[in-house]
């Protein structure tokens, strides 16, 4: 089809907007005012020009750079405020084979070869700085680099404690045993052969009431993500606890095959008891009774163990020395430390809170090395927060249909930031270099879940995919028009089509048959997008229990279109978006709304197939915000409290009209919830809320 002449330069501005988003960026200058009024952020490739007669300012872009909404590019300050809003500078040819220019991370550097496909950027951070994320980048086709942009962080904070404690103290140990749940750590090789974990816990009069409750908050979180064997000998690949506090003399609380310490509850009901009972604090004989014969005994029985299992020690104190001040006590420490590490095969990490630590004690008793087993804190509260972040890190995001804050304030449209996790978007560059954009959903870390027709085109009788290096996919996002700190854009490896799409429109509908595509972020795990608060999946009724739960509610929808339970969301992506710029909105807007009882979709829309497609609206005009995105999912809170995919936006605009409801794919009919479920052979999954 060829484009109308009359076609401004804004319009084609708007068509690649989605493709250039990754372009923008922010300053992070100090806050400046002109005219009484802050300034807004410089745009990237871009500048402002002053008129102090008028009190505006102007966007200049670079060259080979134009402006979001040029008619719009003056603003001016006016009671305190810039009318308009802020513009941004985007590459002109998109076309083109460049990357764009990467910035200096703050507090690093970077060298770049090039930006022409296959030139490399490598990153650098400060002295005293630690860098997170891509050390390396290389440019790819379809104009962009490959990881994500690296950050320069002090790991002076207990954010950066709270990660590092994390990932080499917690997950070096949880690939020994089948109690760890998180996603992270199930995806570790098999082969898992038991854990036996002690804590050994300073109860001298230099640990306070709260600081002791701060431990013991941490201790639990340790019996959460390692679980608890419910076998005395741990059988081959559990977890077992043992507890030991001590101050001038020691106290085997619980010891590792003892019977009453076979669950998670019953280990954490036996830490919430330890008391402080006060005494000086004597390292060399607490490290002796770990090593007593009983633990030697233990161990040395545990045939199927014996020579496989995992041992650690967490030691938690103040780390004052303040009961043995023989000069010898180094020494008496250091051997008591080598036996554990030699013959019981302990390693020992410490972790110690105060502002008078003995370092040098520490050291003596830590494995090596030190920076992977000696973690040191000035106050036990600050402990309390390492073990909320880990705690929060340790969360399996990896299970289905758990959503953010979904609740709005009345009259708004307006999401909260993280409240439909799984939710994305995809813009692709068609073979006439037009963009075209849709939503869709994550289904798990490999899958995203949209419409075929969003991705890929008629060519005769056969239906082929876009090429994925001109297909972008953004998730975490929240304002599309700017570049959220959550954000990410996986790399789109291959595009999956359902068997039987075969592109042909059914009734003048504007809708398809098997209009379904799953879009594959590939074989490797490492390239795969890391779930968290933000980037979560939605579930797919799978299997007899969750798909009949399904099918109930759907046809109670049915019966009760006013029971307004289930949510679309979006920004008001859709193919033909390019004619449409007025109706996007920039930050994700949700909607409840119903299901139409089937006479009324029928009558609406003649041809439509009641068993494959249903509608979804109101009888009278709807709010602005109704359209969400074509490929967008219709979320339904289930019995497990688990939101799922029961459809698929096929056509959604102008639903504020009077009874022009929407159109959804109905994901339960057995020709399209079979094809997934075979595609996703059993990624997406949903477990019971811990208890």
């Amino acid at each position: 089809m060829l484009l109308p002449r009359l076609i401004t330069l804004t319009s084609i501005i708007s068509w690649i907007i989605f493709l250039t988003v990754f372009s923008f960026g922010t300053t992070n200058a100090r806050v400046k005012r002109k005219y009484g009024c802050v300034l807004p952020e410089e745009p990237w490739y871009g500048s402002f020009i002053f008129n102090d007669q008028k009190k505006t300012l102007r966007y200049e872009c670079d060259e080979g750079y134009i402006l979001t909404a040029y008619r719009q590019r003056d603003r001016k300050c006016r009671k305190g405020k810039w009318t308009g809003n802020d513009l941004y500078c985007l590459n002109l040819d998109f076309t083109q084979s460049k990357c764009p220019e990467l910035r200096t991370p703050n507090n690093g550097t970077v060298y770049t070869e090039g930006r022409d496909i296959g030139s490399k950027a490598s990153f650098t951070c400060d002295e005293g700085f630690v860098l997170y994320g891509s050390a390396t980048r290389t440019c790819q086709k379809g104009r962009r680099w490959d990881g994500t942009m690296p950050v320069c962080k002090s790991r002076r904070t207990i954010k950066d404690i709270a990660n590092h404690l994390k990932e080499t103290m917690i997950d070096s140990l949880a690939g020994a045993t089948t109690g760890s749940k998180t996603g992270a750590q199930s995806r570790l090789s098999p082969g898992k052969s038991g854990l036996d974990v002690v804590l050994l816990v300073d109860v001298s009069s230099s640990i306070g009431e709260r600081s002791m409750k701060s431990a013991k908050k941490f201790m639990k979180l340790l019996v959460d993500i390692f679980g608890v064997s419910n076998e005395t000998s741990g059988g081959t690949n559990g977890t077992r606890f043992a507890l030991i506090t001590f101050s001038n003399s020691q106290t085997i609380v619980f010891n590792l095959n003892d019977i009453t310490a076979r669950s998670k509850s019953k280990v954490k009901k036996m830490i919430g008891k330890i008391q402080n009972t006060g005494g000086g604090t004597n390292f060399q004989s607490a490290l002796t009774k770990v090593i007593g014969t009983q633990y030697i005994d233990i161990i040395s029985k545990d045939v199927r163990r014996a020579t496989g299992a995992t041992r650690a020690i967490f030691l938690f104190t103040d780390a004052e020395e303040t009961s043995d001040t023989d000069i010898t006590r180094i020494s008496k420490i250091r051997k008591a430390a080598h036996s554990l590490k030699t013959v019981g095969n302990f390693e020992i990490f410490c972790i110690g809170v105060g502002q008078n630590i003995d370092h040098t004690t520490l050291a003596e008793i830590a494995s090596t090395p030190h920076i992977e087993h000696v973690f040191t804190l000035s106050k036990f509260k600050d402990l309390a927060k390492v073990g909320d972040i880990i705690a929060e890190k340790n969360i399996d995001y990896g299970q289905c249909g758990v959503s953010g804050s979904t609740e709005i304030a009345r009259g708004s449209q307006t999401t909260n930031e993280g409240a439909w996790p799984w939710l994305g978007w995809v813009s692709v560059l068609d073979d006439k270099n037009i963009p075209h954009t849709c939503g869709g959903a994550v289904v798990c870390d490999r899958w995203f879940l949209t419409t075929a027709s969003c991705v890929s085109r008629k060519n005769g009788d056969q239906v082929v995919p876009y090429n994925v290096s001109r297909m972008n996919v953004y998730l975490s996002d929240y304002d599309i028009f700017k570049k959220d700190i959550n954000e990410i854009w996986p790399i789109v490896h291959d595009v999956i089509i359902h068997d039987n799409y075969t592109g042909e429109e059914i009734g003048n509908l504007g809708i398809y048959a098997n209009d379904v595509a799953l879009l594959d972020f590939g074989q490797n795990e490492t390239e795969r997008p890391v779930l968290d608060k933000y980037l979560r999946p939605i579930c797919i009724a799978t299997g007899n229990d969750s798909l009949s739960d399904a099918e109930t509610h759907f046809k109670m929808l049915l019966s009760f279109p006013n029971k307004k339970d289930a949510f679309t969301a979006g920004w008001g992506n859709a193919p033909d978006n390019i004619y449409h710029t007025s109706l996007l909105h920039s930050k994700m807007m949700q909607n409840q709304r119903s299901v139409v009882k089937q006479k009324y979709c029928k009558r609406r829309y003649e041809n439509i197939d009641l068993d494959r497609f249903f509608c979804v609206g109101e009888e009278f005009e709807e709010s602005d915000s109704c359209m969400g995105d074509i490929g967008g999912p219709y979320m339904v809170q289930l019995s497990n409290k688990r939101f799922y995919s029961l459809g698929l936006a096929l056509k959604t605009r102008g639903c504020k009209k009077k009874n022009n409801y929407s159109i959804f794919l109905n994901l339960l009919h057995p020709t399209v919830n079979d094809w997934i479920n075979r595609v996703l052979d059993g990624c997406n999954r949903v477990e019971k809320k811990d208890t």
